[in-house]
C-alpha cells in the first residue's frame, strides 16, 4: 500500500470515528431512555479504540518506512490522536450525567 493511500486512510478513520461518536454522544442526551445508546456507545468506544490504536501503529510503521511522506504521516497521526482526548471526555461527561 502506498504512503499516500494509508494516509487518507487514517484521515477517514479519524473523521468517521470523531463523527460516529459525536453522533452517539449526542443521541445519549436526546433520547429520555438512554440505556441502549449508552451499550452501543460503549461498545463503540471500545471497538474505536482498537481500530484507532491499529491505525495508529500503521501510520507510524508507515513513518518509519517512509521517509518522503513523514511530515504529512505525522499530522494524520496527530490528527487521529486528537479523537483520544475527545472520547476520554464523552466518556467522563455521560459517565458523570
Amino acid at each position: 500500500m502506498k504512503a499516500s493511500s494509508i494516509n487518507k486512510f487514517g484521515k477517514l478513520i479519524a473523521i468517521l470515528s470523531f463523527g460516529f461518536g459525536t453522533f452517539l454522544f449526542l443521541l445519549y442526551f436526546l433520547f429520555n431512555s438512554p440505556i441502549l445508546i449508552g451499550i452501543l456507545a460503549f461498545v463503540y468506544f471500545l471497538i474505536s479504540t482498537f481500530l484507532n490504536l491499529g491505525t495508529l501503529a500503521v501510520l507510524l510503521l508507515n513513518a518509519i518506512a517512509n521517509s518522503d511522506h513523514r511530515s504529512n504521516t505525522f499530522l494524520t497521526t496527530l490528527l487521529l490522536l486528537i479523537n483520544i482526548p475527545i472520547q476520554i471526555i464523552y466518556f467522563f461527561i455521560i459517565y458523570n450525567y
